[in-house]
């Protein structure tokens, strides 16, 4: 199972980095940074994204995946 603890103490995940509803460049470019850290630890395939794999399942329900970026299911 995908643990999120291990990248919370990154710069890009502190809360008052944090500002809703923002669309400034800055703030889209810390979500595509948090996105980029999230895949690279979470060990998650293409195949596990496209086939909804247990894997990518237990990514989706970490607490961590829900702050700031989710990976879109299109059903």
């Amino acid at each position: 199972m995908f643990q999120s603890k291990p990248i919370l103490s990154q710069d890009i995940w502190r809360s008052d980095r944090d500002i809703l509803a923002s669309t400034s460049r800055r703030d889209v470019a810390l979500h595509y940074e948090r996105a980029r850290s999230i895949f690279r630890h979470s060990g998650l395939s293409q195949q596990d994204i496209e086939n909804l794999t247990p894997k990518f399942w237990d990514f989706q329900f970490d607490c961590k995946s829900g702050r700031s970026e989710r990976i879109p299911v299109a059903y």
